[in-house]
Protein backbone atom coordinates (compact mmCIF):
# COMPACT_ATOMS: atom_id res chain seq x y z
CA UNK A 1 0.00 0.00 0.00
CA UNK A 2 1.68 2.99 -0.75
CA UNK A 3 0.68 6.37 -2.11
CA UNK A 4 -0.57 6.76 -5.97
CA UNK A 5 2.45 8.40 -7.16
CA UNK A 6 5.03 6.59 -5.23
CA UNK A 7 3.57 3.47 -6.67
CA UNK A 8 3.53 4.56 -9.48
CA UNK A 9 7.12 5.62 -9.96
CA UNK A 10 8.16 2.27 -7.76
CA UNK A 11 6.65 -0.05 -10.83
CA UNK A 12 7.85 1.98 -13.61
CA UNK A 13 4.65 2.93 -14.33
CA UNK A 14 4.21 7.07 -14.13
CA UNK A 15 0.91 8.67 -15.11
CA UNK A 16 -0.36 5.16 -15.63
CA UNK A 17 -3.58 3.72 -13.87
CA UNK A 18 -5.02 0.37 -13.74
CA UNK A 19 -8.64 1.26 -12.38
CA UNK A 20 -10.77 4.55 -11.31
CA UNK A 21 -13.17 4.32 -8.74
CA UNK A 22 -16.30 6.21 -8.87
CA UNK A 23 -18.91 7.39 -6.83
CA UNK A 24 -22.25 8.96 -7.67
CA UNK A 25 -23.39 11.74 -5.69
CA UNK A 26 -26.93 11.09 -4.01
CA UNK A 27 -29.97 11.25 -6.23
CA UNK A 28 -27.87 10.41 -9.16
CA UNK A 29 -28.81 7.65 -11.65
CA UNK A 30 -26.89 5.29 -11.93
CA UNK A 31 -27.48 3.96 -15.52
CA UNK A 32 -26.93 7.42 -16.77
CA UNK A 33 -23.58 8.05 -14.91
CA UNK A 34 -22.22 4.25 -16.26
CA UNK A 35 -23.28 5.52 -19.98
CA UNK A 36 -21.34 9.42 -19.96
CA UNK A 37 -18.14 7.63 -18.19
CA UNK A 38 -18.45 5.25 -20.93
CA UNK A 39 -18.41 8.06 -23.19
CA UNK A 40 -15.82 9.28 -21.70
CA UNK A 41 -13.32 6.26 -21.49
CA UNK A 42 -13.52 6.15 -25.72
CA UNK A 43 -13.16 2.37 -25.03
CA UNK A 44 -9.78 2.81 -23.93
CA UNK A 45 -11.00 1.29 -20.41
CA UNK A 46 -14.03 -0.90 -19.61
CA UNK A 47 -16.98 0.41 -17.36
CA UNK A 48 -18.49 -2.10 -15.25
CA UNK A 49 -19.77 -2.72 -11.64
CA UNK A 50 -17.01 -3.61 -9.18
CA UNK A 51 -18.62 -7.25 -8.89
CA UNK A 52 -16.62 -7.28 -12.41
CA UNK A 53 -13.73 -8.47 -10.85
CA UNK A 54 -15.00 -10.97 -8.66
CA UNK A 55 -16.56 -12.49 -12.14
CA UNK A 56 -13.08 -12.66 -13.52
CA UNK A 57 -11.63 -14.04 -10.40
CA UNK A 58 -14.16 -17.17 -10.85
CA UNK A 59 -12.83 -17.30 -14.17
CA UNK A 60 -9.22 -18.22 -13.28
CA UNK A 61 -10.36 -21.00 -10.99
CA UNK A 62 -12.85 -22.72 -13.25
CA UNK A 63 -10.29 -25.55 -13.91
CA UNK A 64 -10.26 -26.75 -10.08
CA UNK A 65 -14.28 -25.31 -9.26
CA UNK A 66 -14.57 -27.78 -11.97
CA UNK A 67 -12.79 -30.74 -10.16
CA UNK A 68 -13.92 -30.40 -6.84
CA UNK A 69 -17.36 -30.66 -8.18
CA UNK A 70 -16.38 -33.34 -9.97
CA UNK A 71 -15.03 -35.40 -7.15
CA UNK A 72 -17.71 -34.53 -4.66
CA UNK A 73 -20.65 -35.95 -6.95
CA UNK A 74 -18.09 -38.89 -7.50
CA UNK A 75 -17.59 -40.10 -4.00
CA UNK A 76 -21.36 -38.89 -3.07
CA UNK A 77 -22.81 -41.66 -6.33
CA UNK A 78 -19.52 -44.38 -5.01
CA UNK A 79 -21.18 -43.52 -1.68
CA UNK A 80 -24.56 -43.82 -1.87
CA UNK A 81 -23.83 -47.31 -3.61
CA UNK A 82 -21.29 -48.45 -1.06
CA UNK A 83 -24.79 -47.51 1.51
CA UNK A 84 -26.91 -49.19 -0.84
CA UNK A 85 -24.69 -52.52 -0.58
CA UNK A 86 -23.94 -52.41 3.35
CA UNK A 87 -27.47 -52.14 4.37
CA UNK A 88 -28.64 -54.78 1.89
CA UNK A 89 -26.41 -57.28 3.46
CA UNK A 90 -27.18 -55.62 7.07
CA UNK A 91 -30.86 -56.37 6.37
CA UNK A 92 -29.94 -59.90 4.78
CA UNK A 93 -27.95 -60.93 7.99
CA UNK A 94 -31.35 -59.43 10.03
CA UNK A 95 -33.75 -61.28 7.79
CA UNK A 96 -34.57 -64.14 10.91
CA UNK A 97 -35.13 -61.13 13.72
CA UNK A 98 -37.54 -59.44 11.08
CA UNK A 99 -38.77 -62.79 9.93
CA UNK A 100 -39.53 -62.92 13.93
CA UNK A 101 -40.92 -59.67 14.37
CA UNK A 102 -43.55 -60.34 11.50
CA UNK A 103 -44.52 -63.58 13.04
CA UNK A 104 -45.16 -61.85 16.72
CA UNK A 105 -47.33 -59.00 15.04
CA UNK A 106 -44.61 -56.45 14.21
CA UNK A 107 -45.79 -54.18 11.00
CA UNK A 108 -43.57 -53.71 7.87
CA UNK A 109 -44.28 -50.19 8.10
CA UNK A 110 -42.67 -49.91 11.40
CA UNK A 111 -39.54 -52.08 10.30
CA UNK A 112 -38.50 -50.12 7.67
CA UNK A 113 -39.02 -46.39 9.59
CA UNK A 114 -37.14 -47.63 12.01
CA UNK A 115 -34.60 -48.90 9.38
CA UNK A 116 -34.50 -45.73 7.74
CA UNK A 117 -34.23 -43.68 10.81
CA UNK A 118 -31.07 -45.50 12.01
CA UNK A 119 -29.64 -44.69 8.13
CA UNK A 120 -30.22 -41.34 8.77
CA UNK A 121 -28.69 -40.95 12.34
CA UNK A 122 -25.62 -42.55 10.67
CA UNK A 123 -25.90 -40.44 7.61
CA UNK A 124 -25.67 -37.54 10.48
CA UNK A 125 -23.14 -38.75 12.32
CA UNK A 126 -20.80 -39.71 8.70
CA UNK A 127 -21.98 -35.90 7.52
CA UNK A 128 -20.62 -34.28 10.79
CA UNK A 129 -17.09 -36.44 10.78
CA UNK A 130 -16.70 -35.52 6.91
CA UNK A 131 -17.47 -31.95 6.98
CA UNK A 132 -15.25 -31.34 10.14
CA UNK A 133 -12.53 -33.42 7.93
CA UNK A 134 -13.77 -30.98 4.96
CA UNK A 135 -13.01 -28.05 6.95
CA UNK A 136 -9.56 -28.62 7.77
CA UNK A 137 -7.97 -30.18 4.20
CA UNK A 138 -10.61 -27.46 2.70
CA UNK A 139 -8.06 -25.06 4.84
CA UNK A 140 -4.61 -26.88 3.63
CA UNK A 141 -5.87 -26.69 0.14
CA UNK A 142 -6.13 -22.99 -0.03
CA UNK A 143 -3.27 -22.57 1.29
CA UNK A 144 -1.68 -24.62 -2.01
CA UNK A 145 -3.15 -23.22 -4.81
CA UNK A 146 -0.71 -22.70 -7.54
CA UNK A 147 0.76 -19.55 -7.91
CA UNK A 148 -0.12 -19.45 -11.48
CA UNK A 149 -4.05 -19.61 -10.54
CA UNK A 150 -3.99 -17.19 -7.45
CA UNK A 151 -1.56 -14.73 -9.36
CA UNK A 152 -4.07 -13.68 -12.12
CA UNK A 153 -6.76 -12.74 -9.44
CA UNK A 154 -7.65 -9.37 -8.33
CA UNK A 155 -8.37 -10.62 -4.90
CA UNK A 156 -6.98 -11.95 -1.60
CA UNK A 157 -7.46 -15.47 -1.51
CA UNK A 158 -9.00 -16.67 1.51
CA UNK A 159 -10.66 -20.08 3.17
CA UNK A 160 -14.27 -18.92 3.55
CA UNK A 161 -17.31 -20.94 4.45
CA UNK A 162 -20.41 -20.14 3.73
CA UNK A 163 -22.98 -20.67 6.38
CA UNK A 164 -24.80 -22.99 4.79
CA UNK A 165 -22.25 -25.43 3.71
CA UNK A 166 -22.62 -28.13 6.91
CA UNK A 167 -26.26 -27.96 6.93
CA UNK A 168 -26.11 -28.58 3.39
CA UNK A 169 -23.67 -31.37 3.64
CA UNK A 170 -25.85 -32.94 6.82
CA UNK A 171 -28.83 -32.51 4.85
CA UNK A 172 -27.01 -34.64 1.93
CA UNK A 173 -25.43 -37.46 3.64
CA UNK A 174 -28.71 -37.92 5.58
CA UNK A 175 -31.11 -38.04 2.62
CA UNK A 176 -28.43 -39.86 0.92
CA UNK A 177 -28.10 -42.32 3.77
CA UNK A 178 -32.06 -42.49 3.68
CA UNK A 179 -32.52 -42.71 0.23
CA UNK A 180 -29.69 -45.93 -0.76
CA UNK A 181 -31.47 -47.59 2.22
CA UNK A 182 -34.76 -47.42 1.12
CA UNK A 183 -33.89 -48.98 -1.78
CA UNK A 184 -32.48 -52.01 -0.05
CA UNK A 185 -35.26 -51.94 2.62
CA UNK A 186 -37.89 -52.39 -0.01
CA UNK A 187 -36.72 -56.27 0.70
CA UNK A 188 -38.48 -56.23 4.16
CA UNK A 189 -41.76 -55.67 2.19
CA UNK A 190 -40.95 -59.83 0.44
CA UNK A 191 -39.85 -61.06 4.02
CA UNK A 192 -42.98 -63.44 5.64
CA UNK A 193 -42.31 -65.10 9.14
CA UNK A 194 -41.74 -68.46 7.45
CA UNK A 195 -38.80 -67.14 5.44
CA UNK A 196 -36.52 -67.29 8.88
CA UNK A 197 -36.02 -70.87 7.93
CA UNK A 198 -34.66 -70.13 4.29
CA UNK A 199 -31.33 -69.38 3.53
CA UNK A 200 -30.02 -66.27 2.18
CA UNK A 201 -29.81 -66.25 -1.58
CA UNK A 202 -33.36 -69.01 -2.19
CA UNK A 203 -35.66 -66.57 -0.52
CA UNK A 204 -38.53 -64.94 -2.47
CA UNK A 205 -37.09 -61.89 -1.15
CA UNK A 206 -33.75 -62.52 -3.21
CA UNK A 207 -35.76 -62.56 -6.56
CA UNK A 208 -35.44 -59.33 -8.79
CA UNK A 209 -38.11 -59.50 -11.60
CA UNK A 210 -36.97 -60.08 -14.69
CA UNK A 211 -38.61 -57.13 -16.41
CA UNK A 212 -36.72 -54.69 -13.66
CA UNK A 213 -33.17 -56.07 -15.04
CA UNK A 214 -33.89 -55.09 -18.42
CA UNK A 215 -35.48 -51.82 -18.12
CA UNK A 216 -32.38 -51.04 -16.29
CA UNK A 217 -29.72 -52.08 -18.80
CA UNK A 218 -31.62 -50.53 -21.48
CA UNK A 219 -31.95 -47.43 -19.36
CA UNK A 220 -27.98 -47.58 -18.72
CA UNK A 221 -26.97 -48.03 -22.00
CA UNK A 222 -29.42 -44.72 -23.28
CA UNK A 223 -27.70 -42.97 -20.70
CA UNK A 224 -24.28 -44.13 -21.87
CA UNK A 225 -24.66 -42.95 -25.09
CA UNK A 226 -26.50 -39.78 -24.15
CA UNK A 227 -23.14 -38.92 -21.97
CA UNK A 228 -20.72 -39.57 -24.22
CA UNK A 229 -21.70 -37.79 -26.94
CA UNK A 230 -22.61 -34.78 -24.12
CA UNK A 231 -18.68 -34.91 -23.08
CA UNK A 232 -17.28 -35.13 -26.51
CA UNK A 233 -19.52 -32.32 -27.95
CA UNK A 234 -20.69 -29.76 -25.39
CA UNK A 235 -18.17 -29.98 -22.64
CA UNK A 236 -18.70 -27.45 -19.49
CA UNK A 237 -21.44 -28.09 -16.85
CA UNK A 238 -23.19 -30.31 -19.36
CA UNK A 239 -20.26 -32.49 -19.05
CA UNK A 240 -20.06 -32.30 -15.74
CA UNK A 241 -23.39 -33.59 -15.15
CA UNK A 242 -22.73 -36.18 -17.72
CA UNK A 243 -19.51 -37.32 -16.39
CA UNK A 244 -21.90 -38.24 -13.02
CA UNK A 245 -24.77 -40.01 -15.40
CA UNK A 246 -21.99 -42.02 -16.37
CA UNK A 247 -21.05 -43.37 -12.96
CA UNK A 248 -25.09 -44.04 -12.11
CA UNK A 249 -25.02 -45.86 -15.64
CA UNK A 250 -22.09 -47.88 -14.57
CA UNK A 251 -23.99 -49.46 -11.56
CA UNK A 252 -27.65 -49.43 -13.09
CA UNK A 253 -25.51 -51.66 -16.00
CA UNK A 254 -24.22 -53.78 -13.38
CA UNK A 255 -27.54 -54.11 -11.58
CA UNK A 256 -29.10 -55.71 -14.75
CA UNK A 257 -25.76 -58.03 -15.96
CA UNK A 258 -26.37 -59.14 -12.05
CA UNK A 259 -26.88 -62.61 -13.38
CA UNK A 260 -23.81 -63.08 -15.57
CA UNK A 261 -21.30 -61.21 -12.96
CA UNK A 262 -22.25 -63.79 -10.98
CA UNK A 263 -21.56 -67.29 -13.04
CA UNK A 264 -18.63 -65.73 -14.33
CA UNK A 265 -17.19 -65.20 -10.56
CA UNK A 266 -18.23 -68.40 -9.85
CA UNK A 267 -16.77 -69.93 -13.12
CA UNK A 268 -13.63 -67.98 -12.49
CA UNK A 269 -13.57 -69.87 -9.07
CA UNK A 270 -13.82 -72.91 -9.94
CA UNK A 271 -10.20 -72.86 -11.97
CA UNK A 272 -8.90 -73.14 -8.78
CA UNK A 273 -9.03 -76.34 -7.43
CA UNK A 274 -10.97 -77.78 -4.37
CA UNK A 275 -10.99 -74.15 -2.97
CA UNK A 276 -12.60 -72.66 -5.80
CA UNK A 277 -14.94 -75.42 -5.89
CA UNK A 278 -16.20 -74.39 -2.47
CA UNK A 279 -16.10 -70.83 -3.41
CA UNK A 280 -18.08 -71.45 -6.44
CA UNK A 281 -20.75 -73.22 -4.27
CA UNK A 282 -20.62 -70.13 -1.57
CA UNK A 283 -21.23 -67.67 -4.89
CA UNK A 284 -24.11 -69.49 -5.96
CA UNK A 285 -25.76 -69.53 -2.67
CA UNK A 286 -25.52 -65.97 -1.97
CA UNK A 287 -25.59 -64.02 -5.42
CA UNK A 288 -26.56 -60.86 -4.08
CA UNK A 289 -23.51 -60.66 -1.87
CA UNK A 290 -21.11 -61.55 -4.70
CA UNK A 291 -22.37 -58.88 -6.83
CA UNK A 292 -21.81 -56.41 -4.27
CA UNK A 293 -18.59 -57.20 -3.90
CA UNK A 294 -17.95 -57.60 -7.79
CA UNK A 295 -19.19 -54.19 -8.12
CA UNK A 296 -17.83 -52.76 -5.38
CA UNK A 297 -14.16 -53.83 -6.50
CA UNK A 298 -15.38 -52.81 -10.08
CA UNK A 299 -16.29 -49.09 -9.22
CA UNK A 300 -12.72 -48.87 -7.00
CA UNK A 301 -10.93 -49.81 -10.39
CA UNK A 302 -12.72 -47.35 -12.57
CA UNK A 303 -12.08 -44.75 -10.71
CA UNK A 304 -8.71 -45.90 -10.30
CA UNK A 305 -7.99 -45.89 -14.22
CA UNK A 306 -10.31 -42.59 -14.87
CA UNK A 307 -8.23 -40.44 -12.41
CA UNK A 308 -4.50 -41.95 -12.88
CA UNK A 309 -5.49 -42.10 -16.62
CA UNK A 310 -6.63 -38.65 -16.86
CA UNK A 311 -4.22 -36.82 -14.80
CA UNK A 312 -1.09 -38.75 -16.90
CA UNK A 313 -2.65 -37.88 -20.29
CA UNK A 314 -3.33 -33.87 -19.21
CA UNK A 315 0.49 -34.17 -17.76
CA UNK A 316 1.83 -35.87 -21.27
CA UNK A 317 -0.34 -33.23 -22.89
CA UNK A 318 1.27 -30.09 -20.99
CA UNK A 319 4.57 -31.71 -21.35
CA UNK A 320 3.82 -31.79 -25.25
CA UNK A 321 2.65 -28.15 -25.65
CA UNK A 322 5.33 -26.68 -23.47
CA UNK A 323 7.80 -28.92 -24.48
CA UNK A 324 9.55 -25.69 -26.79
CA UNK A 325 10.42 -24.05 -23.32
CA UNK A 326 13.57 -26.46 -22.94
CA UNK A 327 15.21 -25.70 -25.81
CA UNK A 328 16.37 -22.31 -24.41
CA UNK A 329 19.65 -23.14 -22.35
CA UNK A 330 18.69 -20.34 -19.90
CA UNK A 331 15.59 -17.83 -18.78
CA UNK A 332 15.30 -14.88 -16.94
CA UNK A 333 12.29 -13.50 -15.12
CA UNK A 334 11.14 -11.24 -12.60
CA UNK A 335 8.30 -14.45 -11.50
CA UNK A 336 9.65 -17.81 -10.04
CA UNK A 337 9.07 -20.75 -12.82
CA UNK A 338 6.02 -21.92 -11.77
CA UNK A 339 4.11 -18.64 -12.09
CA UNK A 340 3.60 -16.49 -15.14
CA UNK A 341 6.04 -14.15 -15.87
CA UNK A 342 3.94 -10.73 -15.74
CA UNK A 343 6.60 -8.49 -13.78
CA UNK A 344 8.96 -6.73 -15.53
CA UNK A 345 12.95 -6.87 -15.72
CA UNK A 346 15.24 -3.60 -15.04
CA UNK A 347 15.83 -1.74 -18.22
CA UNK A 348 18.99 -2.57 -19.90
CA UNK A 349 18.79 -6.04 -18.80
CA UNK A 350 18.82 -7.68 -21.98
CA UNK A 351 22.03 -6.00 -23.13
CA UNK A 352 23.60 -6.79 -20.08
CA UNK A 353 23.14 -10.05 -20.35
CA UNK A 354 24.10 -10.45 -24.16
CA UNK A 355 27.51 -9.17 -22.70
CA UNK A 356 27.97 -12.57 -21.08
CA UNK A 357 30.85 -14.27 -22.77
CA UNK A 358 29.26 -17.45 -23.96
CA UNK A 359 25.76 -15.96 -24.31
CA UNK A 360 24.77 -16.32 -28.18
CA UNK A 361 21.69 -14.75 -28.18
CA UNK A 362 18.70 -13.01 -26.29
CA UNK A 363 15.08 -13.27 -27.21
CA UNK A 364 12.61 -10.71 -25.51
CA UNK A 365 9.45 -11.97 -24.41
CA UNK A 366 6.65 -10.26 -22.52
CA UNK A 367 3.21 -11.61 -20.42
CA UNK A 368 0.28 -9.60 -18.84
CA UNK A 369 -2.94 -9.70 -18.08
CA UNK A 370 -5.76 -8.00 -19.97
CA UNK A 371 -9.53 -7.79 -20.51
CA UNK A 372 -11.12 -8.99 -23.47
CA UNK A 373 -14.89 -9.10 -23.99
CA UNK A 374 -15.59 -8.94 -20.50
CA UNK A 375 -13.32 -11.88 -19.78
CA UNK A 376 -9.48 -11.47 -18.13
CA UNK A 377 -6.87 -13.25 -20.78
CA UNK A 378 -3.28 -13.27 -20.81
CA UNK A 379 -1.39 -11.87 -23.51
CA UNK A 380 2.01 -12.76 -24.46
CA UNK A 381 4.42 -11.02 -26.40
CA UNK A 382 6.42 -12.60 -28.75
CA UNK A 383 9.94 -11.54 -30.86
CA UNK A 384 11.62 -13.87 -33.95
CA UNK A 385 13.28 -16.72 -32.94
CA UNK A 386 11.23 -17.14 -29.44
CA UNK A 387 11.30 -20.71 -27.64
CA UNK A 388 7.11 -19.40 -26.38
CA UNK A 389 5.00 -22.51 -26.55
CA UNK A 390 2.47 -20.26 -28.22
CA UNK A 391 4.29 -19.08 -30.67
CA UNK A 392 5.81 -22.50 -31.48
CA UNK A 393 2.82 -24.11 -32.14
CA UNK A 394 2.19 -21.91 -34.75
CA UNK A 395 3.35 -23.05 -38.73
CA UNK A 396 6.00 -20.52 -40.45
CA UNK A 397 3.41 -18.93 -42.91
CA UNK A 398 1.34 -17.88 -39.15
CA UNK A 399 4.50 -17.12 -37.36
CA UNK A 400 5.64 -14.37 -39.88
CA UNK A 401 2.02 -13.06 -40.21
CA UNK A 402 1.65 -12.95 -36.46
CA UNK A 403 5.28 -11.29 -36.03
CA UNK A 404 4.49 -8.17 -39.05
CA UNK A 405 1.53 -7.47 -37.30
CA UNK A 406 -1.17 -8.36 -39.28
CA UNK A 407 -3.31 -10.25 -36.26
CA UNK A 408 -3.23 -12.28 -33.18
CA UNK A 409 -3.28 -15.96 -31.97
CA UNK A 410 -5.86 -17.70 -29.77
CA UNK A 411 -5.93 -20.11 -27.25
CA UNK A 412 -8.85 -22.25 -28.72
CA UNK A 413 -10.39 -22.69 -25.11
CA UNK A 414 -10.80 -18.37 -25.75
CA UNK A 415 -11.86 -18.70 -29.23
CA UNK A 416 -14.83 -20.77 -27.63
CA UNK A 417 -15.68 -18.48 -25.00
CA UNK A 418 -15.41 -15.54 -27.31
CA UNK A 419 -17.43 -17.33 -29.96
CA UNK A 420 -14.57 -16.49 -32.82
CA UNK A 421 -12.87 -18.73 -35.66
CA UNK A 422 -9.77 -17.88 -37.37
CA UNK A 423 -10.38 -14.81 -40.09
CA UNK A 424 -12.61 -13.12 -37.85
CA UNK A 425 -12.24 -9.76 -36.41
CA UNK A 426 -11.40 -9.46 -32.68
CA UNK A 427 -11.57 -5.89 -30.59
CA UNK A 428 -8.67 -5.33 -28.23
CA UNK A 429 -9.83 -2.62 -25.70
CA UNK A 430 -6.61 -0.84 -25.13
CA UNK A 431 -5.01 2.45 -23.10
CA UNK A 432 -5.15 3.93 -26.68
CA UNK A 433 -9.16 2.97 -27.64
CA UNK A 434 -10.22 0.18 -29.51
CA UNK A 435 -8.09 -2.20 -31.68
CA UNK A 436 -9.55 -4.48 -34.26
CA UNK A 437 -7.10 -7.33 -35.43
CA UNK A 438 -7.46 -10.47 -37.06
CA UNK A 439 -7.39 -13.82 -35.73
CA UNK A 440 -4.85 -15.89 -37.57
CA UNK A 441 -5.35 -19.05 -35.59
CA UNK A 442 -6.52 -20.78 -33.01
CA UNK A 443 -3.80 -23.42 -30.83
CA UNK A 444 -4.61 -25.88 -28.23
CA UNK A 445 -3.10 -24.41 -25.54
CA UNK A 446 -3.08 -24.93 -21.95
CA UNK A 447 -3.73 -22.13 -19.70
CA UNK A 448 -4.84 -22.34 -15.85
CA UNK A 449 -6.37 -18.63 -16.76
CA UNK A 450 -9.67 -18.81 -19.09
CA UNK A 451 -7.28 -18.05 -21.91
CA UNK A 452 -4.06 -16.63 -23.93
CA UNK A 453 -4.24 -14.25 -26.85
CA UNK A 454 -0.58 -14.34 -28.66
CA UNK A 455 0.84 -11.41 -30.51
CA UNK A 456 3.76 -9.51 -31.76
CA UNK A 457 5.85 -7.83 -28.85
CA UNK A 458 6.53 -4.44 -30.34
CA UNK A 459 2.71 -3.97 -31.02
CA UNK A 460 1.76 -5.64 -27.40
CA UNK A 461 3.94 -2.47 -26.52
CA UNK A 462 2.51 -0.03 -28.57
CA UNK A 463 -1.28 -0.84 -27.89
CA UNK A 464 -1.39 -1.78 -24.41
CA UNK A 465 2.00 0.78 -22.90
CA UNK A 466 4.19 -2.22 -21.74
CA UNK A 467 7.45 -1.20 -22.64
CA UNK A 468 9.39 -3.78 -20.64
CA UNK A 469 10.60 -6.98 -21.15
CA UNK A 470 8.89 -9.85 -18.38
CA UNK A 471 11.37 -12.89 -19.77
CA UNK A 472 14.47 -13.22 -21.18
CA UNK A 473 15.42 -16.39 -23.47
CA UNK A 474 19.45 -16.91 -23.87
CA UNK A 475 21.12 -19.20 -26.10
CA UNK A 476 23.78 -20.19 -25.30
CA UNK A 477 27.23 -19.99 -28.17
CA UNK A 478 28.35 -22.90 -29.66
CA UNK A 479 30.86 -24.80 -27.21
CA UNK A 480 29.83 -22.95 -24.68
CA UNK A 481 28.79 -24.43 -21.20
CA UNK A 482 25.48 -24.06 -20.40
CA UNK A 483 26.07 -24.52 -16.85
CA UNK A 484 28.74 -22.02 -16.91
CA UNK A 485 26.66 -18.98 -19.10
CA UNK A 486 23.59 -19.41 -16.16
CA UNK A 487 26.25 -18.86 -13.57
CA UNK A 488 27.52 -15.43 -15.66
CA UNK A 489 23.38 -14.83 -16.18
CA UNK A 490 23.05 -15.10 -12.40
CA UNK A 491 25.96 -12.77 -11.53
CA UNK A 492 24.30 -9.90 -13.90
CA UNK A 493 21.23 -10.69 -12.86
CA UNK A 494 20.92 -11.24 -9.26
CA UNK A 495 17.79 -11.43 -6.83
CA UNK A 496 15.12 -10.59 -6.94
CA UNK A 497 15.13 -12.22 -10.57
CA UNK A 498 15.05 -15.81 -11.41
CA UNK A 499 17.58 -17.10 -13.53
CA UNK A 500 17.07 -21.22 -14.26
CA UNK A 501 17.27 -23.06 -16.93
CA UNK A 502 15.25 -24.90 -19.90
CA UNK A 503 14.39 -28.19 -18.23
CA UNK A 504 13.38 -25.65 -14.89
CA UNK A 505 11.67 -23.81 -17.26
CA UNK A 506 9.27 -27.13 -18.32
CA UNK A 507 8.91 -28.18 -14.88
CA UNK A 508 7.60 -24.88 -13.70
CA UNK A 509 4.76 -24.74 -16.47
CA UNK A 510 3.46 -28.33 -15.51
CA UNK A 511 3.68 -27.39 -11.81
CA UNK A 512 0.30 -25.76 -11.88
CA UNK A 513 -1.55 -28.44 -13.60
CA UNK A 514 0.15 -31.28 -10.72
CA UNK A 515 -0.61 -29.26 -7.82
CA UNK A 516 -4.23 -29.02 -9.59
CA UNK A 517 -4.37 -32.88 -9.97
CA UNK A 518 -4.21 -33.19 -5.95
CA UNK A 519 -8.14 -32.75 -5.28
CA UNK A 520 -8.58 -35.60 -8.11
CA UNK A 521 -5.66 -37.72 -6.11
CA UNK A 522 -7.47 -36.92 -2.99
CA UNK A 523 -11.15 -38.46 -5.07
CA UNK A 524 -9.30 -41.33 -5.61
CA UNK A 525 -7.79 -42.13 -1.91
CA UNK A 526 -11.60 -41.59 -0.93
CA UNK A 527 -13.22 -43.29 -3.49
CA UNK A 528 -10.15 -46.53 -2.33
CA UNK A 529 -10.75 -46.31 1.35
CA UNK A 530 -14.71 -46.33 1.11
CA UNK A 531 -14.40 -49.28 -1.40
CA UNK A 532 -11.98 -50.86 1.22
CA UNK A 533 -14.51 -50.25 4.08
CA UNK A 534 -17.33 -52.24 1.95
CA UNK A 535 -15.87 -54.87 0.87
CA UNK A 536 -14.67 -55.78 4.70
CA UNK A 537 -18.45 -55.38 5.52
CA UNK A 538 -19.38 -57.99 2.96
CA UNK A 539 -16.24 -60.53 3.37
CA UNK A 540 -17.41 -60.27 6.95
CA UNK A 541 -21.03 -61.40 6.85
CA UNK A 542 -20.50 -63.62 4.06
CA UNK A 543 -18.17 -65.51 6.76
CA UNK A 544 -20.93 -64.39 9.18
CA UNK A 545 -23.11 -66.41 7.69
CA UNK A 546 -20.86 -69.66 7.01
CA UNK A 547 -20.27 -69.74 10.66
CA UNK A 548 -21.91 -73.14 10.52
CA UNK A 549 -19.76 -74.40 7.78
CA UNK A 550 -16.49 -73.07 9.12
CA UNK A 551 -17.65 -75.11 12.50
CA UNK A 552 -18.67 -78.12 11.02
CA UNK A 553 -15.28 -78.18 9.32
CA UNK A 554 -13.67 -77.65 12.01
Amino acid sequence: LAPLPLAQNVTGRRGQLDSILITTTPGADLAEVREKVTAAVHGRAIVADPSLRAARAGDGVKLMNFMALMGAVVALVVGAFLIYTTMTMAIAQRRPVISMLRAIGGRRVTIVRDMLAEAAILGLIGGTIGSGLGILLGRLAIGRLPPAVTQGLEARVEYWLPGYAMPAALVATALTSVAASAMAARQVYKVSPIEALAPVGVSQADVVPRWLRIASGAGAVAVFAVAVVAIVGRGGSVAFVAIAALFCAQIALGFALAGPIVSATAAVARRFGSPGALAAATIERAPRRVWATVMTVLIAVVTTVVITGTNNDMIRSARDIFSPVAEADVWVSANPPDSYPTDPLPQGLSATVAAVPGVADVVEGAYGFAVVGGTRVMLDGVSPGSADSLYRALDEQTRNQLLAGRGVVLSQNLGTSLGVRVGDELELQTPHGPRRTAVLALVPYFSTVIGTIGMDLDQMRAWFDRPAATTLQITAAAGADPTTVLAGVRRVAPAPNYVYDGQAALVGREAPLRQSMLIANAVLIIVVLGAAVALLNTLTLSILERRREIGVLR
